[in-house]
């Protein structure tokens, strides 16, 4: 590339991260009677008790009616032996308050525990007992959906159950038709394969125009200092790709693609809330393209689209810290939330070799970096970038650097201030690659797919209002009012566009009892900058919350 200056939104995104660097970590003290204090004193966990509630707690004025009697009686209330192998400590330990606050934020990270928290309980010979206490989310969804975002509409019938006889397992049903597609699908997962730490998934979807089908059998670090993980996926997708501009498919060809993987990593305790990991990966991707079907002549160039075959090693590192913090009314709505404050960092460097059957050899690297800051009492800063890409010849191809920086702050009441600015280039991207500006990427008051291109960058900001309004114990009424802004450059070097923005407002409703969705939104958006199949607004309706 001649030119290496940075467009002004990658520049004022450098420098916005560089500033954020020099913050300085939140130190917080461990309150009264907290884990934190049970371990200072040198406890021991005299027994454990675990209580699972269901789904509406009939305690409650608003969860007592008979719609709440009803669906507790019909609702299989999770298995003890299900919580029971999430917990990371057992009586007789010491305390390890770390540990207890991992366990708590592997219960949560189930979908269908609502909270989950565990309580410490005095005992008369100064140890301690702890007290598990989980809230079940009503975990089977049959549903008949639809959505309309930016002009296209989608409708799916599905039946997902996501605790199947409480048990934790997850099942998928489901008849799904797009603008692009139809689809049926059959999914099954395990995240506990056999009573083990091993996680199990298999998917098979029956496309109109092909087919898809995946595997995986994981066993993650699924604690801090867990000494080693491993994993083996696989996966096959054959289809029609649809290629837009201006909201409207512009070229479409045939598109097989098969993925395989597996690796093994080893975790190495740094420090008591640090970890490195370090790890090894033999992976695989085979790509065709057939020829492109040109549906608006004009519009996008069908330039050639080479297949590739690419296997190869790679060495993986990866520190990360635990300094998690739990809030609430972040992305969701009455629901825990958990925050890491420290760093995650990752690194994957490989080569794709001929020896192995690649027909384009050369190195390729993956980074990524998270972090989050607390910039006052409830307010919280988040960053992520990521960047990747493969060396062919003397070019790098199927470039990407990506990275964005989410903002809350709260306000007077239940009132939140939100935002997010996003920015991503993508170097010599592949078809399936390419980048799109549109309502499904953030500009929610323009069509889908309104504009492709290979350097984006979008803008959102929102104030939304919870309510104490409560309707059953099912949904707790909210609203939002919110302003995105965006451009892209087209692909190839050409100019970027205009920037496009819109305003909009509407319901933000929270999804109190569900496993699937914590927040529904209703609302309509205004573009301010008028183009070629730009309605006078839009109607958003569905439960994607990008931030």
């Amino acid at each position: 590339m001649a030119n290496c200056l940075l467009p002004r939104p990658w520049t004022a995104a450098a420098l916005l991260a560089a500033f954020h660097l020099l913050l300085p970590p939140v130190q917080a003290q461990a309150p009264p009677g907290s884990w934190e204090e049970w371990e200072a004193r040198g406890a021991r966990i005299a027994g454990l008790t675990v209580r699972i509630g269901d789904v509406f707690d009939p305690s409650l004025p608003d969860e007592s009616h008979w719609l709440a009697r009803a669906a507790n009686f019909v609702h299989i209330e999770t298995r003890r032996s299900v919580v029971e192998r999430e917990l990371l400590f057992s009586p007789g330990n010491p305390v390890n308050a770390r540990a207890i606050r991992e366990t708590e934020r592997n219960l949560r990270a189930l979908s269908f525990v609502r909270h989950a928290w565990v309580q410490p309980q005095p005992m008369d010979d100064g140890s301690v007992w702890a007290v598990v206490e989980v809230r079940d989310s009503w975990s089977l969804q049959g549903s008949l959906k639809f959505s309309r975002v930016g002009g296209q509409t989608s409708w799916r019938a599905r039946v997902h159950e996501v605790n199947f006889l409480g048990r934790g397992q997850r099942l998928i049903l489901s008849h799904q038709r797009d603008p692009e597609r139809t689809t049926d699908q059959a999914a099954y997962a395990d995240p506990r394969f056999l009573g083990s730490r091993w996680a199990l998934s298999l998917d098979y979807q029956r496309l109109s125009d092909g087919r898809r089908r995946a595997f995986a059998l994981d066993r993650p670090f699924f604690a801090l200092h867990t000494p080693w993980s491993a994993y083996a996926r696989a996966s096959s997708l054959e289809t029609h790709l649809t290629l837009y501009d201006r909201g409207r498919a512009a070229l479409g060809l045939p598109y097989r693609r098969h993925g395989a993987a597996i690796g093994w990593a080893r975790g190495v305790p740094l420090a008591e809330d640090a970890a490195l990991r370090v790890g090894a990966a033999l992976e695989g991707e085979e790509a065709f393209y057939g020829t492109a079907a040109v549906f608006r002549p004009g519009w996008l160039a069908p330039a050639p689209f080479p297949d590739r075959r690419l296997h190869g090693l790679a060495v993986t590192v990866e520190w990360t810290q635990d300094r998690y913090l739990a809030f609430e009314n972040l992305r969701s709505v009455a629901r825990t939330e958990d925050v890491n404050l420290g760093w995650t960092c990752k690194a994957t460097a490989g080569i794709y070799a001929g020896g192995l059957g690649s027909d384009e050899p050369g190195p390729f690297l993956r980074l990524s970096a998270d972090k989050a800051w607390k910039w006052s009492e409830e307010g919280i800063f988040l960053a992520e970038a990521r960047i990747q890409g493969r060396r062919s010849g003397r070019l790098w191809r199927e470039g990407l650097l990506s990275a964005s920086w989410t903002a809350y702050l709260p306000g007077p009441g239940r009132q939140t201030f939100a935002g997010r600015f996003s920015a991503d280039l993508a170097l010599r991207p592949p078809p399936e690659g390419w980048l799109y500006l549109g309502g499904e990427d953030g500009l929610r008051g323009y069509p889908n797919h309104y504009r492709a291109g290979d350097r984006r960058w979008v803008l959102s900001l929102e104030d939304r209002l919870v309510t104490d309004r409560r309707l059953w114990g099912l949904l707790q009424l909210g609203f939002v009012a919110y302003a995105d802004a965006g451009a892209v450059r087209r692909l190839s070097g050409g100019s970027w566009s205009q920037t496009f923005a819109d305003v909009g407002f509407g319901l933000r409703l929270g999804n109190l009892k569900s496993a699937f969705s914590n927040v529904l939104l209703v609302t309509i958006a205004f573009p301010l900058v008028d183009g070629p199949g730009v309605d006078d607004y839009q109607i958003v309706v569905g439960n994607v919350v990008r931030f």
